[in-house]
């Protein structure tokens, strides 16, 4: 029943409830972003994108569009920080951003990423 569904969530420990998730502190009022030059290639280089000019200013509105396979989630990696370029520097307000603790960058971001799976046979 639903009681016994509830006694069995009830027994586990919550967190107290915050009302507002801590906002990281290194780049509080960033207002640009830019990628200058951007290359990156997969290990096997079966694929590479760059070099990527890019300037995003903070608040903008950016979709990345793109067929299958042209880069859009690398270079969503590459803006979030999940991949390191081969070359050319990602800027934040104009100071490459440092790749000795990504951490505080990443924190700029909120992204949910999928892995695609391709089948050579639809079953269904």
């Amino acid at each position: 029943t639903a009681q016994v569904a509830f006694n069995k969530l009830n027994k586990f420990a919550l967190a107290p409830f915050k009302a507002e998730f801590p906002r990281p502190q290194a780049f509080p009022n960033w207002q640009t972003l830019e990628l200058r030059n951007v290359t990156f290639a997969y290990q096997d280089n079966a694929f590479s994108v760059g070099p990527i000019n890019l300037t995003i200013k903070r608040g903008e509105l950016l979709f990345l569009i793109g067929g299958n396979g042209s880069g859009k989630s690398t270079l969503a990696m590459l803006l979030t920080g999940l991949y390191q370029p081969q070359s050319g520097e990602i800027l934040l307000d104009g100071k490459p951003v440092s790749g000795e603790q990504p951490e505080d960058y990443r924190k700029l971001f909120s992204a949910v990423f999928t892995d695609v799976w391709l089948f050579d046979q639809l079953l269904g």
